[in-house]
Order: structure tokens, then sequence, then C-alpha cells
């Protein structure tokens, strides 16, 4: 197994020819050789002259005429030419040689640098409040930048029952199937940190590709689990494709590491604040909306095709009274669930409070519709209820306003609680609409 260390070393003479490397180079790189190639030829052109520069010292002795032979400077960031023509940023340190016999050269070690900006800025993001969708993105540039030029990175979360998917803001959008794998690896429950080469295996996270991994032009792929902090809930999934394998447990303070730490905060931050908002618009007990959040609906409703529906449970204080409040809950519970089915999703269901409840159908346009719309619910509300082992009736009277042009939803919500009025003073199970 082939790991990425991010490190090569070079041996050079006077005159920058390359003598010899270690075997990393190809696999950062690219290059199956350098030996006999001179080394400027592989950097930027603005480095050049830093490097000539630094090996002019060493031949002048310019440098701290204390220095032994194996002297050692301050690190230097160089950009190297890959074989994929892009420019891989290194920190090289240099080893004066020349005098040793043995050697006579120049040991260059280059070290590769990860951008570690996108973790100060998911930082300051993450501090800010702003939306896990803003985060993820930049720790999965970071694993793009950590596991090579070529890499191409994803992180996969739980929002609510679905799974979303971040990948770099930079470049063009990915093959959906990549983006498909890491949504896949989240739903299988992936809980280990696991590397795969795509040259010998059919592993079941790959089943979904739908065509031979390496015709995407990767040769390996590594998953990582997201894990709540403090805990060992899995919420999320970092998926990178790759030239080769990346053991993610065997460097835990590489950027990357600290990255994907990141992103479970984000993941479980955005979480909460979803979770906060969710409640703050709804009612805990029978989970529809609450009157604040039916309110604001109503307003962004900007239509005059609309029915509203008020609705009062009768006989329900007497089944509070008898058997208590929480076989009342269950009441209020069963009416809420037939209620939402009843309107489905062109409707809003709510709990204004107590035993009462409304609902906004828009494109619901005469008044022969929302009658026929509140029968329904009544019809549903009516049916026998069970407890426990207690069987219940409840009734529900209804007041309907209709939309009217333009609409102004304070008076129609005035309109729908007078028609109810009306239809609680007429008799029990009785719909009324406003005039």
């Amino acid at each position: 197994m082939c790991r990425a260390e991010g490190q090569f070393s070079l041996l050079f003479d006077e005159t920058f020819t390359v003598l010899w490397h270690t075997e990393s180079v190809s696999v950062i790189l690219g290059y199956e050789s350098l030996v006999g190639r001179n080394g400027t030829d592989y950097l930027h052109p603005d480095d050049v002259a830093l490097v000539v520069d630094m090996l002019t010292q060493f031949g002048s002795r310019q440098i701290d005429a204390g220095a032994g032979p194996a002297f050692r400077p301050d690190p230097s960031d160089v950009r190297v030419l890959a074989a994929s023509g892009a420019w891989v940023t290194m920190e090289a340190v240099t080893f004066d040689h020349t005098g040793d016999p043995w050697i006579r050269g120049f040991l260059v070690t280059c070290k590769l640098i990860t951008d570690r900006s996108d973790i100060g800025r998911s930082i300051e993001l993450l501090g800010t409040g702003a939306h896990v969708g803003e985060v993820l993105p930049l720790v999965a540039r970071l694993g793009d930048r950590s596991m090579g030029s070529d890499a191409r990175c994803f992180i996969s979360w739980w929002h609510d029952d679905d799974v979303c998917v971040a990948w770099s803001p930079d470049g063009v959008a990915p093959d959906p199937r990549l983006a498909s794998i890491a949504k896949c690896a989240l739903r299988a429950g992936v809980r280990e940190p696991k590397m795969l080469s795509l040259a010998d295996t059919d592993d079941v996270l790959l089943r979904d590709l739908g065509c031979a991994p390496s015709d995407l032009g990767y040769a390996a792929v590594t998953f990582a689990p997201l894990t709540a902090p403090g805990g060992d809930e899995v919420i999320g999934c970092f998926v990178g494709w790759g030239q080769q394998l990346v053991e993610l447990a065997l460097q835990p303070q590489m950027p990357l590491h600290l990255g994907l730490r990141i992103a479970a905060l984000a993941i479980m931050d955005g979480r909460t604040k979803h979770d906060l908002r969710w409640a703050a618009a709804h009612d805990p007990l029978t989970l529809l909306s609450n009157r604040a959040e039916f309110s604001r609906r109503l307003e962004e409703m900007n239509t005059s095709d609309i029915a509203l529906l008020y609705i009062d449970l009768d006989d329900f204080k007497p089944i509070n009274d008898l058997h208590g409040h929480q076989v009342g809950d269950g009441v209020l519970v069963e009416v809420a669930a037939r209620i939402r089915e009843t309107v489905g999703v062109i409707g809003v269901a709510c709990r204004l409070g107590g035993d009462e409840f409304a609902v906004a159908c828009p494109g619901v346009s005469d008044v022969m519709a929302g009658w026929e719309l509140a029968d329904r619910v009544a019809a549903v509300i009516r049916r026998p209820i069970r407890i426990g082992s207690i069987t219940l009736a409840v009734g529900a009277s209804i007041g309907v306003a209709m939309g009217a042009q333009p609409l102004i939803p304070s008076i129609l919500i005035q309109r729908a609680d007078e028609a109810l009025l009306e239809a609680k003073h007429s008799g029990k199970n009785t719909v009324r609409i406003a005039s």
C-alpha cells in the first residue's frame, strides 16, 4: 500500500542538475524520473532567483561562517511544476554537501504545503453563524489540496431525512456519480476510515457508480466518517477521490483532520439551529405550525384564491375532566394528524392553542370548494378516537373565510373567526361560511 507522506528529497550538483531523488517524487509530482534534468526547468519563474541566490550563498560561503556542511537554513516556499501542469507549493530546505567527497551536491528536502487559509476562513464562518453549506465547501477544498492537485473531495451530511453533499467551490461541477457515492457512504453507515484501491475492488460502496471508477480518472478513494463532537453518532462522511491510498489515521495533526473536525462542528451547529428554528415555529405536542408561523405563512401566500378554516373542537373539555390531560393530549395529537392528512401538501395546518386549529389552503377559489374542504375536515374529526383502551369521540365547529382581492390576512382571519363563532352558536359539528 502506498501512503501519502507528502515529502521527497533530491540531490543536485552545482549546476542544479538532478543527480538522484526519492521514489516519492513520482507519487507527488507525477514524473517517472528527473535524474539528469535541470531543476530550474521545474521551478516557477518567480522562484528561480530565490533558489539560485540560496545556492550562491552556499557556494560563496556568505552564510554564517560558523555553519558546518550540514547547516540547515530557514525553509523556503517554492512552486514546483507537476506532471499534470499544476504548480505545487513545497517547503524546501537545502543542505550543503558539496564538500563531502561521497556526495558532492546539495541535498534538498521538499515537503508538500497544504494551504491552510481555508481552515481560518471556515473557523471564521463557523464563529459568525454561517450556514453549514458555506463552511463545508471550504473543508472539501482543503481536502482537495491535502490529497493532491487532482483529488476531488466531498462531504455528505444529514439534513432532516435527506443527505446533502458539498464540494470545493472552485472549478467545474463534479461528475454527479462521485457526489452520489458520498451520499451512499453516509446512508450505508460507514463507521471507520476506509481506503479502496479502484484497481482490484468491487466494494459495495461503489456499486452505484454506474461505471468503472478508472473511467473517471481516479485510482483510489478514501472514506472517513464524521462523528458528532463528544459522541459516536455518525453525522457525515468525507469521501476523497485521488491517485493514491491515503491513510487519514496515520497523521492526526494534519490540516485535513482539523478541517474534518471543523466540518463536524459545522454540521452539528447547523442541526442545532435547524432544531431551534423548527421548535420556534411549531407546536411541540401536535407538531403542527404554531400561531406565529401560521401568520407568517399566511402573509407569504400572496394570492386571493384561498380558503381559511378556523376549527374549534366540540365536547373536548369533558375528556380532560374525566380522563386527564394525558388522554386529552392524545386526542389533540390524533386530531392534528387527521387534519394534516386531509389538507395534504396543499394546505398549512396550525394549532392556534388549546383545542383550536386553523388551516389555510391556497388555490381554493370558490365558496363551494371551501365548504367541501371544511366538511371533509369535520367528518374525519368525528370518527371515533382510541387512546389506549378508551374510545372517545369529539366533533368540530368550523368557520370558513374565502380570500378576497387584495388579500389582507388580518381581515381574512377576523372573518374566519366570526364565522367560527356563528358555527358554535348554531350547534355542534357545524360549518359556517363568512359572508
